[in-house]
């Protein structure tokens, strides 16, 4: 891809046009263009859109300078679901329960090769050289016997290849730092896991949901900062700092937690989830600020949606890139695809 033109100041916002019967490939492509994550950066999304008549998953990958990219796929739908921090290297998942890593001009090279479908979540360290699945446990609030045991975290390093990490059985990983040490979660705490000496240091709360729920924990590129739901009403949640007391944050209605900024000082929410996603709106945490309503600190800052809702999907490590879809609240017609955005808050938001 081309060089990275650096962010204005003053901020920038994208939208894909929408398809028409002259429409080129590539603008359809774009047209129906599920973001599903961010390169650390913030110069370059990832992630997958359907095409017809199969109407088969593709993987893409999307920049300001070079416009969408459709990147390999493997049989069956395929996602490109997370990036390189400098957007180098590329995560895909597919629906038949297979993981891969791609470098730009390298073939596939398979990671995981069982419980790594689009639904169940990978960490990865910043260059993509360590990725982890976070392992498996009976949901706690179901019926026990529906549940497949077990199943200890998974990890794939450049230099090993893949092993089960049969020493954390009872564990899941929830993060993965710069050099490949993890956050670990037992039963009752969070944990710093030396993957050397197998040392596990207490360092928190346990989330709540034990690998099992979806969106109540993300940590920073760091390894240092994380923030996680304080219980399973999902009315507040805590933000946790290396050597710091933890910050509970109260929300305004029911908030899952999307994305956190690299060194955990912004932390991407849904507010009011419920099963239709027109009516939750995305919201941005900063300990300055407090909890703010992206699409109205856009607005705020000049970039005008039309009464529409941002719905981001992630941010980037410094928390001014942004990507998602654009929703139209209800009773708008609905939209078999939701417009793409791409969008970067000035340089003095948060100042």
């Amino acid at each position: 891809m081309a060089a990275k033109p650096p962010w204005p100041d003053d901020g920038y916002f994208f939208e894909a046009p929408p398809v028409n019967p002259y429409s080129e490939r590539r603008e359809g492509l774009l047209a129906r263009f599920s973001p599903d994550g961010i390169s650390g950066d913030g110069k370059l999304v990832v992630g997958h859109t359907d095409e017809p008549p199969q109407w088969r998953g593709i993987p893409l990958a999307w920049t300001t300078a070079d416009g969408v990219e459709e990147l390999p796929f493997y049989n069956g739908y395929t996602y490109a679901t997370q990036a390189s921090c400098d957007g180098s290297a590329f995560l895909l998942q597919t629906s038949d329960n297979q993981a891969f890593r791609l470098e730009a001009g390298q073939e596939l090279v398979s990671v995981l090769p069982f419980l790594s479908s689009q639904g169940i979540h990978l960490h990865t360290n910043p260059d993509l050289s360590v990725i982890v699945n976070g392992g498996f446990h009976a949901n706690p609030n179901g019926d026990p016997s529906d549940m497949p045991d077990a199943i200890p975290p998974l990890r794939w390093t450049a230099t090993s290849g893949y092993a089960r990490m049969d020493e954390l059985i009872d564990y899941n990983a929830y993060g993965v730092s710069p050099n490949g040490n993890l956050l670990v979660a037992g039963a009752d705490a969070l944990y710093r896991y030396d993957v050397t000496t197998h040392v596990k240091t207490p360092v928190g709360m346990s989330p709540v949901d034990r690998g099992y729920g979806w969106r109540s924990f993300a940590s920073s590129a760091d390894g240092n900062a994380w923030a996680q739901a304080a219980d399973l009403h999902y009315d507040s949640f805590l933000v946790w700092r290396a050597g710091a007391e933890p910050l509970s944050v109260t929300c305004p209605n029911p908030c899952r937690i999307r994305d956190i900024s690299g060194t955990g000082q912004v932390v991407l929410l849904d507010v009011q989830f419920v099963a239709d996603v027109s009516d939750a709106s995305s919201w941005i945490w900063t300990e300055k600020t407090g909890l703010v309503d992206l699409t109205t600190l856009f607005e705020q800052n000049g970039f005008s949606v039309s009464g529409r809702k941002l719905i981001a999907a992630a941010l980037s490590d410094d928390g001014r890139a942004f990507t998602g879809n654009i929703y139209a609240p209800p009773p708008a017609l609905w939209s078999e695809y939701q417009p793409f955005f791409y969008a970067v808050l000035p340089k003095s938001a948060y100042e």
